[in-house]
């Protein structure tokens, strides 16, 4: 209820007192009824300083109305009915007024008084966020938050949708309500970063040796990362034509554009099974015999 419904109620008593003593002579000078006096005292008495003044507004714009159509009308029976309306309306308007002027001081007074009560409370708690705000996790880690407080001790309720397996930003937003129902909230940013490199692992041997003239084929590498996604990349060549050593370089780079390297040793050596030649010379002695015949002339 109002304040000025309050005031009506708190003055009826003497405001009908007031008014019985007004309605007979009111009603001599307009030519009214006492019942119709009656009626219109009921009516005013349940409104609210507000709706006194609505009607006050209303019966106003309706004279004016009624006396413009008064001042054109030709009719004798409509301009009788004009001026018993006109009549009633300017009773009603004289009871507000009396009404209003009772009422308004009464008012002033009771709002003076109200200004001297206690004001309500319509602030919320104070939340304090514990911790680093905004706060920052490695991604594939485990967040854990710091939590807030109430300057009043109250409960403080909390909800995320913090996701430490993907990069990104986040918010846990605290809210805490009071006695008197006033709720507040706050927000903390919790930001998932990558900072870490990819994991290299080299396949098969390191460092790993081939003889001249034979077939190199590279066993390769393997890379891990909290992002789930990493590519790898090999630079290096091995010439098996050429002894001597040689180095194959793995590449590996996430989505964050962290990059690790790791390298294997590839050594050619020359082959062992190449043939060879080489001269001599010797010395030797011997001896013989024999006979024979013969004849001639």
């Amino acid at each position: 209820m109002g304040a000025g419904n309050m005031i009506v109620l708190r003055l009826l008593p003497f405001l009908i007192i007031f008014s019985s003593l007004s309605l007979a002579q009111t009603a001599e000078e307009l030519n009214i009824s006492q019942s119709e006096m009656m009626q219109i005292e009921t009516r005013i008495n349940s409104l609210s300083v507000d709706e006194l003044n609505e009607r006050k507004a209303f019966l106003l714009s309706e004279v004016k109305e009624l006396e413009a159509e008064q001042q054109e009308t030709q009719n004798p029976s409509r301009n009788k009915e004009i001026s018993s309306n006109l009549n009633l309306n300017f009773a009603e308007l004289e009871l507000i007024e009396q009404l209003l002027i009772l009422i308004v001081p009464t008012l002033i007074i009771d709002d003076i008084t109200d200004d001297r009560s206690p004001n309500p409370d319509i602030t919320g708690p104070k939340i304090t966020i514990l911790g680093d705000n905004p706060a920052t996790v490695e991604l594939g880690s485990t967040y854990t938050d710091a939590g807030a407080t109430a300057d009043g001790g109250e409960t403080v309720s909390s909800t995320s949708n913090v996701d430490t397996t993907t990069v990104g930003t986040y918010s846990v937003t605290y809210s805490a309500s009071d006695a008197s129902g006033n709720t507040s909230e706050a927000t903390r940013t919790v930001n998932v970063i990558d900072t870490i490199a990819p994991v290299i692992t080299i396949l098969g041997e390191n460092p790993v040796t081939i003889e001249e003239g034979f077939t190199y084929t590279d066993a390769g590498a393997t890379a891990s990362d909290a992002s789930g996604s990493a590519t790898i990349s090999t630079s290096g060549t091995v010439d098996t034509s050429i002894p001597g050593t040689y180095t194959i370089t793995y590449t590996a780079t996430d989505p964050s554009n962290n990059s690790s390297e790791a390298s294997r040793t590839v050594i050619v050596k020359e082959r062992d099974d190449q043939g060879g030649g080489g001269t001599g010379t010797g010395t030797g002695t011997g001896t013989g015999t024999g006979t024979g015949t013969g004849t001639g002339t």
